[in-house]
């Protein structure tokens, strides 16, 4: 039986429709953090895993190493996702990304959902899958690109002019990963600088379904 098989649909679909997240941008967090708990991941010292909004995976490769149900088929990096849909996938920052893409792999657990009535999430699949590495994901995309269009790491370069690199980049890709450069200049002037990458439904559906 895969391991995915193991959990129960409707416990699922109720952290999807956390009261305290639901309709908002992240309602995702509460079935995250459900993940989390129903699988038992732990600090060293044995508290509970959380992790911090800022971490690079959801779950790290050492929190997985040393939780005793998770096989060896499923090891790595996680990253775990509640997706509506149709809707394109946000993968993280495309700088961070890269390596767990073309190189090293990295385990999906995937919730997609469909609004229903009253506007309640209806899970459409649950899995959790080890997607192998590859460059074909990135195709003439590489880290050097990723480097030279990054607004955090130019900054001597406005945020619109990034923004037209990113879309240029974008516009020629190869692969099934593209480039989303989020950044923004609030009323105030204040910077916030972002280089997303991402994935359309249907190719990341292939990968996890």
């Amino acid at each position: 039986m895969k391991f995915a098989e193991r959990f129960d649909h409707s416990a699922i679909e109720r952290s999807l429709n956390n009261v305290n997240t639901n309709g908002a941008s992240h309602h995702g967090y509460s079935f995250e953090a459900w993940v989390k708990l129903a699988l038992g991941f732990t600090n060293e010292d044995g508290t509970p895993f959380v992790g911090k909004h800022r971490d690079t995976f959801d779950i790290p490769a050492d929190v997985v190493a040393r939780n005793p149900i998770i096989p060896n088929s499923l090891q790595g990096n996680w990253s775990i996702k509640s997706v509506k849909r149709g809707a394109s996938i946000g993968l993280g920052m495309a700088s961070s990304q890269y390596s767990s893409w073309a190189k090293e792999g990295i385990v999906q657990c995937t919730a997609v959902y469909d609004w229903g009535r009253e506007w309640n999430k209806e899970l459409c699949h649950f899995s959790i899958t080890k997607v192998e590495p590859s460059e074909k994901f990135w195709g003439n995309i590489s880290e050097d690109t990723i480097r030279k269009i990054d607004p955090m790491q130019n900054k001597h370069l406005d945020i619109y002019e990034t923004k037209r690199m990113a879309k240029q980049v974008n516009r020629n890709r190869t692969g099934t990963i593209g480039l989303r450069n989020i950044s923004r200049i609030n009323d105030e002037g204040y910077e916030t600088r972002n280089l997303q990458s991402y994935m359309n439904f249907n190719d990341y559906y292939k990968l996890v379904a």
